[in-house]
């Protein structure tokens, strides 16, 4: 609440994504992850990956054999550039669903999470 009363939120609109990010980071108790998710959610800007969501830790953690740090899920969303945080959501989407190729994991059926046909 207190970013509320001292930013005019609309106005990041206008402004270039870095230094959204930079003034967002500024504040105590906003970090990278919520950073991604006011760039991605709430300004519709697709650059900025989701970096150190629980889930991407989980997923970077399966494909490394090896618990990852939240920082180090940067690497995962890096080959996406401008479009990481768009990569973070489909990513996130295919883990949930296990359609990532995991070492010793068994892919999910994609055709399982396609709408059926309802008959009337």
């Amino acid at each position: 609440m207190r970013i509320c009363r001292s930013l005019e939120l609309e106005r990041l609109h206008d402004v270039p994504t870095e230094v959204v990010a930079a003034r967002l980071g500024r504040e105590r108790g906003v970090g990278p992850w919520s950073v991604a998710v006011v760039c991605l959610e709430g300004l519709g800007r697709p650059e900025r990956g989701l970096v150190g969501d629980l889930s991407l830790v989980k997923l970077m953690s399966e494909l490394r054999g090896r618990w990852v740090e939240g920082h180090e899920t940067a690497e995962l969303l890096e080959p996406y550039g401008e479009w990481a945080g768009l990569a973070s959501v489909y990513l996130l989407l295919a883990y949930a669903r296990g359609l990532v190729a995991l070492p010793g994991r068994r892919q999910g059926n994609p055709r399982a999470f396609l709408p059926t046909a309802t008959t009337a």
